[in-house]
């Protein structure tokens, strides 16, 4: 049984007076198998809906909830109770305080997320489970983005961050730099990540603070433990990154240097200035430990050259891309 909904245009609407209607029609349905809900409704205000009211749909499989204008999407998801759904669609409008209810996002191990100024477009899926996914995207009222879409993706996701084991970061512009600090509060929120991407959609160098920052955090350790973030750590991969050798080589000539005598490398470096020094530390720091990187995939980076290559090969298992030089120094080190 399927259940499909379309609003037509309200100017005056408030989000209570969508979101109680259909809570109020949907617990007469509680056999729907699909549900699906077009609200092209303009609005001027949103109020929050405080009621206590739950809907319990024990059979849905699939769910769309669309409607850009407003967080009306988000406020239903939160007063539903659903079974694991086979797909989901969501569009809305973020608001503070509302966020994806973790029962929700409680099936996904893996995160793809697109970001601007104003936009996020998320997907979700499960590694156990191919036929699992839902996609969220999320328009960010023009007065929350001066702290931009990261910090709305990190509230609004926060419930599915703990059972991520792969997170792809795509950028159409630089996050405010954020500090290296705020970088570690959002990698300790990823205790069984395994597989870290970064990307910059525009090629326009604008990620380049954000990536030297994401790497001294992944860098450095953990006061309460000791132990780096992101323990499980295996692959990281940067994509449109610019990895440009600067004046100096110093952290580059010392990792060569110590790439050709006995292996000991210390577990820290400090912060680097650019993004090819800071991945030459990152690399370095968690090879020292039980962090070593399996894979490391900077192939769609700009600027790759050969002496970078030859500096970060003893220190990660694979290093892409692959060069004859680069096989050969593994070859001599082992």
């Amino acid at each position: 049984m399927a259940c499909s909904v379309t609003l037509g245009t309200w100017s005056q609407r408030r989000d209570s007076d969508t979101v109680l209607p259909l809570l109020r029609m949907l617990e007469s349905c509680i056999s729907i198998e699909e549900f699906d809900l077009c609200d092209r409704s303009e609005w001027r205000q949103t109020d929050i809906v405080t009621s206590s009211i739950t809907v319990c749909l024990p059979k849905l499989r699939r769910l769309s909830l669309d409607n850009p204008l407003s967080s009306t999407a988000l406020q239903l998801l939160n007063h539903l109770t659903l079974p694991v759904l086979v797909s989901s669609f969501i569009t809305g409008t973020s608001a503070p305080g509302l966020n994806m209810p973790s029962g929700f996002m409680s099936v996904y191990d893996s995160c793809h997320v697109d970001m601007s100024d104003g936009y996020i477009c998320a997907g979700f899926t499960c590694s156990t489970n191919t036929t699992l996914s839902t996609d969220v995207h999320l328009r960010v009222p023009t007065a929350e983005m001066m702290s931009n879409s990261f910090e709305t993706f990190r509230s609004v996701f926060q419930s599915a961050f703990a059972l991520l084991s792969s997170i792809n970061l795509g950028f159409t512009y630089g996050p405010h730099a954020y500090p290296t600090k705020a970088w570690m509060e959002f990698l300790e929120n990823l205790p069984n990540l395994h597989e870290f991407t970064l990307r910059d959609l525009l090629c326009t160098d604008s990620c380049d603070q954000s990536a030297i920052n994401i790497l001294h955090s992944l860098s450095s350790d953990r006061m309460s433990t000791g132990e780096h973030y992101c323990p499980l750590l295996r692959s990281v991969t940067l994509v449109n990154i610019s990895v440009k050798r600067v004046t100096h080589t110093v952290m580059e000539d010392k990792m060569i240097y110590a790439s050709t005598e006995d292996g000991v490398v210390g577990s820290s470096a400090p912060e680097a200035a650019n993004v090819r020094d800071s991945l030459l530390a990152c690399v370095m720091s968690r090879s020292s430990k039980d962090g070593r990187l399996q894979k490391l995939d900077i192939s769609g980076c700009q600027d790759v050259d050969e002496p970078l290559l030859m500096g970060l090969a003893p220190f990660a298992d694979e290093v892409l891309p692959n060069s004859p030089s680069v096989r050969d120094l593994k070859n001599d080190f082992n």
